[in-house]
Parts: C-alpha cells; structure tokens; sequence
C-alpha cells in the first residue's frame, strides 16, 4: 500500500514519520470500523529493570499499576485515546501530532488536556476502590 502511494508523501508538508502516523492511523480506523473490535496494549517485555532481585511485591504492584493505566487509556474516547498514544506514549510532537490527525496544534493540546484530567479521574477511582479489595488480588 505504501509503495503503491508513495507519489502521495509531500516532505514539505510534513515530516515522513508525520505521514506514516498519518496513514498507519486512517488504514487502523478503516479496519477497526470494518471489523468493530479494539486491539489491546500489551507490552513487549517486562519493564521491571529497576527493581532489587526478587522482589516480588514491588513488581507485583508495578505490573498492577501498569494494568490500571492501561485499562483507563483503553477507556478514554477515542479522540482522547489517540492524542495521549501519540503524543505521551510515542512522543511525537504537538505539531506532528495534529498534522496526523487532521486537526489544529490547539485542538491536540485541549484534548491532551481534557485526556489527561479524565485520566487522573479514572486512576481515582479505581484507587479508591482498591481500597476494599486485598493488595494481591489484582488482575493482570
């Protein structure tokens, strides 16, 4: 596909990994609409370097926290969702952030915003009712 349209890519209009964020997005939504399922987060490996060997509870909590944050990433809208991945997750700018989703620098920075105060309301929350469950019962 990309080869076949690679006439399309303009580099004074954007940055090539700009246009690739751009395309690898539209070609995402098409096949999310077109299938109706979400694809899950997972990570590629365990991010747990920092921790003292064996201890366990500390990675437990870790992996626990890394659950929670993305089960309320999941759960954002998906103008939300798609400003917090691009601009937090894969740290690309405010600027090439909106060249890719089509909108105004002002418009991703309103959303990161809004984003990131929904997203302090859900850890909340799910704090809150962590509260009453056994610190060991979480799901991961």
């Amino acid at each position: 596909m990309l080869m076949k349209d690679a006439a399309r890519y303009d580099g004074t209009r954007a940055s090539l990994s700009t246009y690739l964020f751009g395309v690898a997005r539209r070609h995402t939504r098409r096949r999310l609409l077109r299938e109706r399922r979400f694809v899950s987060i997972e990570t590629a490996g365990s991010q747990t370097a920092w921790f003292a060997p064996g201890d366990a509870a500390a990675e437990h909590e870790h992996a626990c926290e890394l659950h929670r944050l993305r089960a309320a990433i999941l759960s954002l809208p998906s103008r939300y969702r798609e400003v917090v991945i691009l601009c937090e997750l894969e740290g690309i700018t405010y600027e090439s952030a909106a060249m890719t989703i089509g909108c105004a620098i002002g418009t991703v920075r309103s959303r990161l915003h809004r984003a990131r105060q929904l997203l302090g309301t859900k850890l909340r929350r799910s704090d809150g009712s962590r509260g009453v469950q056994p610190a060991m019962r979480c799901a991961v």
